[in-house]
């Protein structure tokens, strides 16, 4: 149950939900009300109303005047984790350098096993599960203990088969998502099963069709279109014990108004896990380059699946996963307002619009020793000392994001 409050009525211990301003336009919020400088930093951003969550903070007394919204909710997170340490000052913190090689590893061993699957899909073999359960365990770990650094190397570690690691990317989307809206460890490991799996039926699609190098024909696009049917025949054929493994192969290109395939379902008739993957598998396919096209920007990528939000996709869900991912991922190169250019390195999910950043040109030239900034830090007049003000691309820059973050 949400209600709708006055700014006035904010108060230590309430949860914020929803606030009446765009995410573009203010740091991207919802949280627990810990202290007044948090109402005061919303204050600073012209929030006159809010909405609050009275299953996970306390409410108003009964003499104030707010209205009361009833909404469908997602499965609730958990209570948010003790105040943490002092942010560490190097380049990332400490949490996610100790989470990055077990993360690599992870996720290699996720991207070969789909590879096997993969290639036993594509010679008509029954497809074997105790592999990927294997793998979507390790991934469920280290998502659980930084998800930061596992989805820092969906965009940061190479790959040389799209389709593989596109398997691996909406999984780690996926059971991010999944932990942030409180999924439990046993649901969050069979979602990524499924997850995983999603695109098999692709295998079973022409090549020449599946890599064409451009635009498809409408035929074409039709015949692409059947490796949803072809996937999930496999899958229950597969797996006759498992009814739920092909669900996300069955619903991952459904939309919430009715516009997806190959069903047209519509709302609620999708699946959670279904609408949750929808999300996830446009992003990456967004933000991938491929043969026909070059990436799109995760800012921008993001921007358009905002757009599509109450459309395509579910709101509360879009929101959380901007949430999760950021707007300004780890890897993205930024100009700042002060004309420099930097790497985002670490990203702050209650303002996400002030990452901290690794400064590496300034005043047109290279420096040599690259410098960490906070962007959230203020001036005296409570301004902004730098903020965000394009997106960049790295190859342009000779900068090799991976380079600095993941150190491979």
């Amino acid at each position: 149950m949400l209600r709708k409050i006055n700014i006035s009525q904010l108060r230590v211990g309430m949860y914020v939900e929803h606030v009446d301003k765009d995410w573009f336009n203010i740091p991207f919020f919802r949280r627990k009300i810990t202290s007044e400088e948090q109402i005061e930093k919303l204050r600073r951003y012209h929030v006159e109303e809010v909405k609050i969550d009275l299953t996970r903070g306390i409410d108003v007394g009964g003499d104030q005047p707010e209205t009361t919204v009833a909404v469908a909710e997602p499965p609730q997170e958990p209570e948010e984790s003790p105040k943490a340490e002092p942010r560490d000052r190097s380049v990332m913190s400490r949490e996610f350098r100790e989470e990055l090689e077990p993360a690599k590893r992870a996720y290699r061993q996720a991207l070969k096993a789909v590879r096997d699957v993969m290639q036993d899909s594509r010679s008509g073999r029954y497809l074997e599960q105790e592999q990927t359960k294997v793998v979507v365990a390790e991934l469920v770990d280290s998502c659980m203990r930084n998800d930061d650094a596992l989805v820092s190397l969906t965009k940061l570690l190479s790959h040389d088969e799209y389709t593989f690691s596109h398997c691996i990317n909406v999984t780690v989307f996926t059971l991010v998502l999944g932990k942030a809206l409180g999924f439990a460890v046993e649901d969050l490991q069979s979602f990524g099963e499924s997850v995983m799996l999603h695109d098999v039926g692709k295998m079973l699609v022409p090549p020449e069709i599946l890599n064409k190098p451009g635009k498809l024909t409408p035929e074409e696009f039709d015949v692409m279109k059947l490796h949803v049917d072809r996937g999930v025949a496999l899958l229950q054929e597969s797996f006759p014990d498992n009814r739920r493994i092909a669900l996300v192969a069955e619903e991952h290109h459904e939309r919430m108004d009715g516009s997806g395939y190959p069903h047209g379902k519509r709302g609620n008739d999708i699946s959670q896990w279904g609408q949750i993957s929808a999300i996830a598998d446009v992003y990456d396919a967004l933000t991938s380059r491929r043969c026909y096209k070059r990436e799109i920007t995760p800012h921008r990528s993001m921007a358009l699946i905002y757009r599509l939000r109450g459309g395509d996709f579910n709101p509360l869900y879009v929101d959380r996963f901007i949430e999760c991912v950021g707007i300004y991922p780890i890897g993205s190169l930024v100009r700042l307002t002060t004309g420099e250019v930097a790497l985002v390195v670490s990203i702050r999910h209650d303002d996400l619009l002030h990452p901290d950043v690794l400064v590496l040109y300034r005043n047109g030239h290279r420096l040599l020793r690259p410098k960490v900034l906070d962007l959230s830090e203020r001036g005296a007049n409570d301004r902004f000392l730098r903020e965000v003000e394009d997106i960049l691309d790295p190859e342009e820059y000779g900068v090799d994001p991976a380079a600095h973050i993941i150190e491979e």
